[in-house]
């Protein structure tokens, strides 16, 4: 098995998966043409939380993977996978046992109606912590170093819907102890 990249779009190759991220209206009409004479391929389309179209491609390639359900992708040969987690979130990390934990729930994202309404629902549940960031600024913004600090110190992160769809990377790095990851693995 090989990775490759191709920057240019102009690699063909037979029993491939091509790795899209994002818009797939951006692809140039020479990958169309080209991709239409290669045997046995496959599409991984990434990053496509807003649903902005382009998905006639989808029937040049044998299957297609990808993130965030929708179901105008109810066919045979597109299959949606869960995001995971992202790559800044990797890496075991201690996390204390959760009658050890600073918090009994946390939240940081931005405000949603949605959002604020958790909010409301939760805010009686002492102690938490809860970061709203304001669009136009991102303030209080969090880095990852602290978001994983308040995950780690939190029994429990709502997972409210997101800026688009309902799948959040939230769920993915939820609060596991290390112990725990191995135990697992």
């Amino acid at each position: 098995m090989e990775d490759l990249i191709t920057p240019g779009w102009d690699l063909f190759r037979d029993n491939s998966i091509y790795i899209v991220s994002g818009p797939l209206a951006r692809l140039p009409g020479g990958f169309l043409e080209g991709i239409r004479g290669v045997q046995r391929k496959g599409l991984f389309h990434l990053s496509d939380e807003s649903f902005v179209g382009g998905y006639d491609i989808y029937a040049a390639f044998d299957f297609v993977l990808r993130n965030y359900y929708s179901s105008i992708f109810d066919n045979a040969e597109i299959r949606t996978v869960p995001l995971g987690f992202t790559n800044e979130m990797m890496g075991l990390y201690q996390t204390p046992p959760a009658n050890e934990r600073r918090f009994l729930w946390s939240f940081a994202g931005f405000k949603r109606a949605a959002r604020l309404e958790m909010f409301e629902q939760f805010k009686s549940l002492e102690p938490y912590q809860c970061h709203f960031f304001d669009d136009k600024t991102r303030q209080p913004w969090l880095n990852r170093t602290q978001f994983r600090a308040l995950l780690s110190n939190s029994v429990f992160s709502p997972c409210p819907m997101g800026n688009t769809v309902v799948e959040s990377f939230r769920i993915m790095y939820s609060n596991i102890r290390a112990a725990e990851v191995d135990a697992i693995l």
